[in-house]
């Protein structure tokens, strides 16, 4: 009777073509029956009901009439809302269609729930309507299978259930707290939408175990190995109790697994301790496939052969009569065992933490048995380590352990730890070696520090299983070196370079004594380090700080002696010269020299002889490491001068490793100064880096070292003047005159700068277009002059773009300079704003390629035309001059899509320079096609735009706009 409702449903109706799944239906309200009210939630009251016909699922054509889904539950909710929360509840439902209670006369929505996961109706739906249906009496049970029931979308494998406890027969007691029985429905398969129910696997064999912990039943459940069904209550006793499968299948492996089997036997077996049977029987039900790792309860009567291996009775040796497991033997339903295996019997002394007892030991467990008369328990511990799976060499230090001590607790656990580690190495392992053990032996300190000695036994090398025993080495030599510091052992094994052997105690002083072997822990054979340190007794500088110093630099020299310092005797020196005034720097030559390599013959160092170094004032004996780390110069040693007392470096250039120019430079130092500490830092700077080569270099030069000063001009930097430099530029140093070789009467440019305190920046704008000399100054004006080559801008910047050209691919691209009587028959063709433009013949032609033969360029186009493109006013090179050529060569490509630039020259008359360039016979592009363009077919037009296209491509690159 509701015009609306009725167009609404009509409409979804006439919208249904395939499918009826959006289609709803005018529902009589005579067709609901088992109304029922479940909730109210945001959208008003929610009912629950049987719908007798339900929903339409296809058409049937034999009977005109839809086949449908019969009593469907579904819900009901009030349509009396507004339209917007009607559309919120058909997002999150299935609509199926609209019905009137009569009595009320309100309209009802006929819906069920859409899972949001799965985006339709699946399990958890099902179940949630059957929520009401059942208690077990218990909110935190009815929340536990409740929640497992709403994770179960689309899979019921893990889903529990409340069983009633009437759905179960034929119930009998098996063992303690469990019982056998079986469930006459059986557990779900699947959801029917012909009977609205769910399909069941009838009369299943289940056990049924009691709920002990209430309040944790989730981790009873996790706990159980069977697959859990779900929960029941006896309704005599009242006890709740899990419905587990009965068909002996693992819920992890689903098959019947050893867990299951260790299972089965729990009752045949008890320790008599709770703690001992729950610890065994979880490590039993994790041996799923596996039993290496599973422990058992074993009587002590399945032991013969009893032997007491420690004196405390904490070990024992048996044989295990049966043997530890090997596999299921289906047939007679119980375990193969290997039978008669060693086994050791340790006391397990921590019941409160067995875990921990086990884990600590390194012995492979098997389980767990218990002394009747001592009624202690027992750890039963096989004869193989837990890591290796077999007797390793761990395994056989253990059983040793009641061989020795040395008398001191700490110490036996110190050297008992290292050789538990030793599995199958036993280079890293340490011995307590009685003192008796050594021969010929001979102090190498006079502290008796250092003892060297002959071990007789040597070594271990390996096991012998025939006779039980190690195998050595044996006559090895060794260092004994007390050892001072018990309380931390570990510490002074650390700190030793030694390889070391083990401890020993000397039987007269009682001090114990680190055996360290005669070769390097690091290197594991005798390297430097080692030869240095047996060096340490033959010298001492008198300074404990030094000799410290010293020592430390020769014990990181493994391998390589490049960083090792040494002490030197100054009598070790001749040939003495000071050279600096205040006898800071010492010339000398070191009579030994350094250190080159070591001879085994002499048992000493191969050195290179007579090497000239610098004697340098140690001024900080508090931080000799910081002094040292400052030096520019390569440390060789220190020594001491007997007459001052002072102590001095050995030094030499420590990259070049010889006298180089840097060193030579630095004795120079005080021989001259600006006046200005900045301007001496800068020249001193490039000196210190001129190791090889003096090109970079700069010096401080006395103005009255030139002469011819003339004033030329004035550019950006300031006024310029030229000069003869009378000493000239550095070439070489003269060894034998002990100073440097120069180019004399050199031309030169000064140009004068008033910021000495920006010198750096103001040099390194200069360097980018002059050769830079030095710094002078003039005594009248006190300005700061720079002194620079008088070379050309023009002669230098062909002389960069030639030396960046480094493979004959791109010789063509040189530029060259051109003398002015390469050309000739030179004509004029035209005027511009910049200059004026000739053709000439140039005889010559361009470089090609390098003639190796003939030592020679060989060149192309001999005799050909070229544009001669001069720059008016260019007599004094102009910056516009230079950045007109710099810009040329930049485009100066292979391919020719650019004007080809080939170099400069100078008119001789004008003074004016002139770009050499390739000449265009057609002239300009315009021409070209003005007189040509009905010439050219589609191929020459299409060349022409790629040409152009390409040489633009070229501009772009370069940063240049055309």
């Amino acid at each position: 009777d509701n015009n609306i409702i009725d167009k609404f449903i009509q409409d979804t109706q006439l919208s249904a073509h395939y499918n009826t799944e959006a289609a709803l239906e005018w529902i009589p309200y005579d067709k609901l029956c088992n109304i029922e009210y479940i909730a109210e939630n945001k959208f008003g009251k929610v009912y629950e009901a049987i719908w007798i016909n339900g929903n339409i699922n296809n058409w049937d054509n034999k009977n005109q009439n839809w086949k449908r889904n019969h009593n469907m539950i579904v819900n009901l909710k009030s349509l009396n809302i507004p339209l917007e929360f009607v559309n919120k509840i058909i997002k999150s439902h299935k609509f199926y269609g609209i019905t009137q209670d009569p009595k009320t006369k309100f309209y009802m929505i006929v819906l069920d729930y859409i899972c949001e996961r799965c985006d339709h109706i699946c399990n958890l739906t099902y179940f949630q309507h059957n929520f009401i249906g059942w208690t077990s009496g218990n909110d935190d049970i009815d929340k536990f299978i409740q929640n497992t029931q709403l994770l179960t979308h689309n899979n019921t494998d893990e889903v529990l259930e409340w069983i009633p406890y009437d759905r179960l027969y034929d119930v009998k007691h098996i063992t303690k707290d469990e019982y056998g029985a079986n469930w006459i429905d059986g557990y779900i398969k699947y959801w029917s939408n012909k009977s609205q129910n769910w399909i069941r696997n009838g009369n299943k064999d289940v056990i049924l175990k009691c709920l002990n912990n209430l309040k944790n039943i989730t981790m009873e459940c996790t706990n159980e190995i069977n697959k859990l069904r779900g929960i029941t209550q006896n309704p005599e006793t009242k006890n709740y109790m899990m419905v587990l499968n009965n068909n002996n299948i693992c819920k992890k492996c689903n098959y019947v697994c050893y867990a299951i089997h260790f299972q089965h036997k729990f009752k045949d077996w008890t320790s008599g301790n709770e703690d001992i049977d729950k610890f065994i029987q979880v490590i039993q039900l994790l041996a799923h496939n596996n039993t290496d790792e599973v422990l058992e309860w074993i009587p002590y009567n399945k032991f013969d052969d009893i032997k007491y291996i420690v004196e405390t009775q904490a070990y024992i040796k048996a044989n295990w009569i049966d043997g530890k497991i090997n596999n299921w033997d289906s047939e007679n339903q119980n375990w193969i065992r290997g039978g008669n295996i060693i086994i050791i019997l340790k006391n397990l002394n921590n019941l409160e933490n067995i875990t921990i007892e086990f884990t600590n030991e390194i012995n492979k467990p098997c389980g767990i048995t218990q002394n009747p008369e001592t009624k202690n328990y027992m750890m039963v511990l096989n004869n193989i380590c837990k890591k290796c799976n077999y007797a390793c060499y761990a395994i056989h230090f253990q059983y040793k352990f009641i061989d020795w001590t040395s008398g001191n607790n700490d110490i036996d656990k110190f050297i008992q730890v290292i050789q538990l580690l030793a599995h199958n190495n036993t280079d890293e392992v340490l011995e307590w070696i009685p003192y008796d053990k050594f021969d010929d032996i001979k102090y190498i300190a006079e502290t008796q520090v250092y003892i060297k000695a002959n071990w007789i036994d040597g070594k271990i090398n390996n096991w012998d299983n025939e006779n039980q025993n190690w195998i050595r080495d044996e006559n090895k030599d060794i260092i004994m070196k007390s050892l001072n510091n018990l309380e931390n052992i570990t510490i002074e094994f650390t700190n030793e370079i030694n390889k070391p052997c083990g401890i020993t105690q000397n039987p007269e002083t009682k001090n114990y004594m680190m055996v360290l072997n005669y070769i390097c822990k690091k290197c594991n054979y005798a390297c430097y380090a080692i030869y240095f340190q047996h060096k340490f007794i033959d010298w001492t500088s008198g300074n404990d700080d030094i000799d410290k110093f010293i020592q430390d630099t020769q014990l990181l020299a493994h391998n390589n002696t490049d960083e090792v310092l040494e002490w030197i005797p100054y009598d070790k020196f001749y040939d003495i010269k000071y050279i600096a005034e205040t006898q800071v720097y010492i010339e000398a030559n070191w009579i030994d020299g350094k250190i080159n390599n070591w001879d085994n013959e002499n048992q000493n160092w191969i050195r290179d002889g007579n090497k000239d170094i610098i004697l340098k004032n140690l001024n900080n004996l508090e931080n000799i490491t910081l002094e040292f780390t400052n030096e520019i110069n390569k440390p060789y040693g220190i020594t001491q001068n007997p007459e001052t007392k002072n102590y001095m470096m050995i030094l030499i250039c420590k990259k070049c490793n010889y006298a180089c120019y840097a060193i030579q430079f630095q004795y120079k130092f005080k021989d001259w100064t600006s006046g200005n500490d900045d301007i001496d830092k800068f020249i001193q700077d490039t000196q210190l880096l001129a190791h090889n080569n003096t090109d970079k270099v700069l010096e401080w030069i006395s103005y009255g070292k030139f002469n011819n000063v003339k004033y030329i001009a004035n550019d950006k930097f300031g006024n310029v003047y030229k000069a003869i430099w009378i000493d000239g530029n550095i070439s070489s140093w003269d060894n034998k005159n002990k100073n440097w070789k120069k180019d004399h009467n050199m031309a030169v440019n000064l140009k004068g700068f008033n910021t000495p305190e920006n010198i750096l920046e103001f040099a390194n704008k200069i360097k980018r277009e002059y050769e830079f000399y030095g710094i002078t100054q003039d005594p009248e004006t006190k300005t700061y002059l720079l002194v620079l080559s008088n070379m050309c801008e023009n002669y230098k910047f062909i002389q960069n773009t030639q030396l960046s050209i480094h493979s004959d691919y791109e010789v063509s691209k040189a530029v060259e300079w051109i003398s002015y009587d390469r050309f000739y028959d030179i004509k004029y063709i035209a005027k511009g704003g910049f200059g004026e433009i000739f053709r000439a013949t140039w005889l010559d032609g361009y470089i090609w390629y390098w003639d190796s033969e003939k030592q020679n360029w060989r060149r192309k186009d001999q005799y050909k035309y070229v544009a001669l493109k001069r720059i008016n006013n260019s007599e004094n090179v102009t910056l516009e001059f230079m950045n007109e050529i710099t810009l040329h060569y930049k485009v100066n490509d292979l391919l020719n899509s650019v004007i080809k630039f080939y170099g400069i020259t100078q008119d001789p008359k004008t003074k004016n320079y002139i770009m050499v360039m390739n000449f265009a016979e057609n002239g300009s592009l315009r021409k070209f096609l003005d007189e040509s363009y009905r010439k050219l077919n589609w191929y020459d037009k299409i060349n022409c735009l790629w040409i152009i296209a390409y040489g633009l491509n070229l501009f772009h690159k370069n940063g240049l706009i055309h």
